[in-house]
């Protein structure tokens, strides 16, 4: 026997040999994670109560800012009448009156209507001494706006009287200070409601328009006694 034979017998026969086997790990479908979508912001949906009580509050804006515009077009005609021959026509009727002849305030309400003037203690202790003396007596002076109540206000000033009054279509009867002869006082526009100040007084004779001012302007107003 040869070397050759002796050395298979004693390995014993031979076997083919198996080349590795590779196991290659597969994915499953739920272990694959999907790309996470792109965030987006919440919408915020309101409540359709909210909505309701928002377009109720719109409209009742819509509807103040309505009757605020109508109102200025409602006063804005009568205003426009006072033409410049509207006023020149003012200017001459009350040029051409003369004083304005006052009803006399009673005696037995003197007192209370003193009261009421709102005088300086010193300018009425003068008034008094003169109303006691008979050199003075109080007058009922009638004013209103007799065109469109539009929050015109005017200061009455003079013997010692001085007084604010806000204009309105009722006419508003005010005491002042008078004698026989007349007295001059003092008529000072201090607010325009619009297109002007507008007054006019009230006597026995019937009205009498006085002359439109702006804020600022002045005009002397004659007053005499009955």
């Amino acid at each position: 026997m040869s070397v050759v034979e002796r050395g298979q017998k004693e390995r014993g026969p031979h076997k083919p040999q198996r080349s590795p086997i590779v196991l290659t790990p597969h994915r499953l479908e739920e272990d694959i994670q999907t790309e996470p979508e792109t965030s987006r912001p919440p919408v915020n949906v309101l409540p359709p109560r909210v909505v309701g009580w928002a377009v109720l509050a719109g409209l009742a804006t819509a509807a103040i800012v309505g009757v605020f515009m109508q109102s200025r077009q409602d006063r804005q005609p009568a205003d426009q009448v006072l033409t410049d021959a509207a006023r020149a026509a003012r200017l001459a009727t009350f040029q051409s009156h003369g004083p304005l002849r006052l009803s006399a305030v009673p005696d037995a309400a003197r007192l209370e209507v003193l009261a009421q003037m709102g005088m300086e203690p010193q300018a009425r202790q003068a008034l008094e001494q003169d109303l006691v003396e008979g050199r003075a007596h109080l007058g009922w002076l009638t004013l209103w706006d007799d065109q469109v109540q539009d929050g015109d206000v005017i200061a009455l000033t003079g013997a010692g009287f001085s007084r604010t009054i806000a204009l309105t279509k009722q006419p508003q009867q005010i005491a002042v200070p008078i004698s026989g002869q007349g007295d001059a006082f003092v008529v000072k526009g201090i607010r325009d409601g619009g297109a002007g100040i507008t007054v006019a007084a009230t006597t026995d004779a019937g009205t009498v328009p006085m002359p439109i001012m702006a804020p600022g302007e002045t005009f002397n107003l004659i007053l005499s006694g009955a």
